[in-house]
């Protein structure tokens, strides 16, 4: 499985009491390309926006975040969060080393104002949330039937962090272009063994 790829979406409704709440579409995704830290419109307690490198016990930069390139870190008992103005249909992410305590608050036009946590990333994408750094994911909410999303708080309950940056994801091709593309490279190969005979 190449991880720079998408690879493979596992999608889940968001399910609840309540119809509305079917609204949210949550995937999760090998890391995608990397865009820079996130930007928020206001924080609580210790946020760094944009900070690099890695401090054992403190800070781990997200798997696919090289040292050098910033990412943004939630640390214990803090808050930060983006507004998006008019609400937008789909926002994705890095979500680094999730932990249990890692916390994703999401206010929507039409399904409420849920919240995912790294436990759900978990269970999501097959993994246990323990900051194993190799668990880090792109992970995508996506507003159906009209739904947008209005802001998104990411919250962290405990020592040591939240760590996320802005990835895309990287679109794999229709199973036809590869077919296309493995033709040609066949075709490549005749005409060279064609040349040298």
């Amino acid at each position: 499985m190449n991880g720079g790829r998408l690879v493979a979406m596992a999608a889940v409704a968001l399910l609840g009491s309540a119809a509305a709440e079917a609204a949210l579409v949550y995937s999760v995704a090998p890391a995608g390309g990397y865009v820079g830290p996130l930007s928020f419109n206001s924080t609580i307690g210790s946020v760094d926006a944009s900070i690099s490198g890695s401090v054992t016990n403190v800070r781990l930069a997200p798997l696919g975040v090289t040292e050098a390139q910033p990412y943004s870190v939630i640390s214990t008992n803090s808050s930060a969060t983006m507004v998006f103005s008019g609400g937008v249909s789909s926002f994705s992410f890095l979500w680094g080393s999730p932990d249990t305590y890692n916390f994703l608050d999401i206010v929507s036009s039409d399904a409420g104002s849920p919240t995912f946590s790294g436990a759900d990333l978990g269970s999501l994408a097959g993994f246990t949330a323990n900051g194993n750094n190799a668990n880090t994911r792109l992970f995508t909410v996506t507003g159906t039937d009209g739904t947008l999303i209005n802001s998104l708080t990411f919250r962290n309950t405990t020592n040591p962090a939240f760590e996320v940056a802005a990835a895309t994801s990287v679109v794999p091709l229709p199973a036809a272009a590869w077919l296309m593309l493995s033709g040609l490279a066949g075709l490549g190969v005749l005409g060279r063994r064609r040349k040298a005979a």
